[in-house]
């Protein structure tokens, strides 16, 4: 496969990208081992992830029993907790890559900053497209989804897995 940088764009990853060693045959068991404790053991990206998911799920979720019948009360703090959320992790991303620049334009795969102005931007704007669209549509659909589930959960629609039944998968 040809490395050469495409046409257009700042930054190209070598090819083939390396995947996991979970996922290469035939296995080695160093690699593996090694590759869990830099993912997982380290403060990753992945570590932080889950730890954030399980801050949400245990702190700042309705008991199930509490979702048996649709109301406003556990349905806006499903609203609330998700828009916290898109504004922590969407907005730390931002200050971090955008406004401090930190990674500077090394791994950016178009140089060109976000665009201020444009007529073909909603909102006339880059930055406030994206606030609106991820915060008004994406919040809204993602906190749909979950009252759908949780509320199907809690009338028996749909299974519920938890850890203490089903400890290894």
């Amino acid at each position: 496969m040809d490395n050469a940088p495409v046409k257009g764009w700042n930054y190209a990853p070598s090819v083939p990208i390396q995947v996991s060693p979970i996922f290469t045959w035939p296995w080695k068991p160093y690699e593996i081992i090694k590759w869990i404790w830099n993912s997982w053991f380290l403060i990753t990206e992945k570590l932080i992830i889950v730890g954030l998911a399980f801050c949400s799920f245990y702190w700042f979720q309705p008991p199930l029993s509490d979702m048996k019948a649709l109301s406003i009360d556990w349905v806006l703090v499903l609203y609330l907790r998700n828009m916290a959320l898109m504004i922590t992790v969407a907005g730390a991303l931002h200050l971090y890559f955008y406004t401090f620049s930190k990674q500077g334009q090394a791994l950016k795969y178009d140089k060109r900053p976000l665009m201020k102005n444009g007529k073909q931007f909603t909102l006339g704007g880059q930055i406030r497209d994206n606030m609106f669209w991820t915060l008004g549509s994406g919040v809204t659909i993602w906190t749909a989804y979950e009252v759908l589930m949780f509320w199907a959960m809690a009338n028996g629609y749909a299974p519920v897995l938890s850890w203490a039944n089903n400890p290894i998968w």
